[in-house]
């Protein structure tokens, strides 16, 4: 029996609710550029509920919406932390936020009495992820990570020695109706990777 025949009416018709509630703010996100943050706040605290009823079908659901399991770890982890917009909304917090998701995943560590001070010191709309991830491990008091030279290695070596071989195209398939096919289907591959990176890791429980 499938995962969708074992969920009852009730469960289905609340995943029809809450995939529509997260498609009407995706939308609202084309259109209000200045409430892109709360939407992100909102879709995460949808996206929390719609986990907990999909169960078994939340991939299928991702697949739908269009969000890939990583950027729902990020939304997942926002919800957690700001529980809708309380807290901010009822300061000028939303206005001094960035939008971007990985910047927002570190932010949203922070406590909300220690956040203001943050952005009193780093302006985050403006500043890089690096910075914004290693002002945020100060606040909490980590240390940074150790240095990975062994994976900085290994990934040089791997991009080098792909590089190598695209650079050899020419010499493998001497038509250019090959090199033009063999260019095209590497493009291809690598959107392929590109996705693959960004889905790798698991939503969180």
């Amino acid at each position: 029996m499938s995962a969708k025949t074992k969920q009852s009416a009730e469960d289905l018709n609340g995943i029809k609710k809450l995939v529509q509630a997260i498609v009407k703010e995706q939308q609202k996100l084309d259109r209000h550029e200045g409430d892109v943050l709360a939407c992100h706040i909102r879709i995460g605290a949808r996206l929390s509920a719609l986990r907990l009823l999909a169960k078994r079908t939340w991939v299928q659901q991702l697949k739908a919406l269009g969000i890939s399991p990583r950027v729902a770890s990020r939304y997942l982890k926002i919800a957690r932390n700001w529980h809708d917009d309380l807290g901010l909304s009822e300061s000028d917090l939303l206005t001094r936020l960035p939008t971007d998701l990985l910047k927002l995943e570190w932010l949203c560590r922070v406590p909300v009495s220690q956040l203001g001070g943050l952005l009193d010191t780093l302006n985050c709309k403006k500043a890089t992820r690096s910075q914004v991830i290693a002002a945020v491990r100060e606040v909490l008091g980590e240390d940074p990570p150790r240095a990975t030279d062994a994976v900085e290695t290994y990934v040089q070596r791997l991009i080098q020695r792909l590089t190598g071989r695209v650079e050899k195209l020419g010499e493998v398939f001497p038509e250019p109706e090959q090199q033009n096919r063999a260019r095209e289907l590497l493009s291809a591959g690598l959107d392929e990777v590109r996705n693959a990176l960004q889905s790798d890791l698991p939503a969180e429980e």
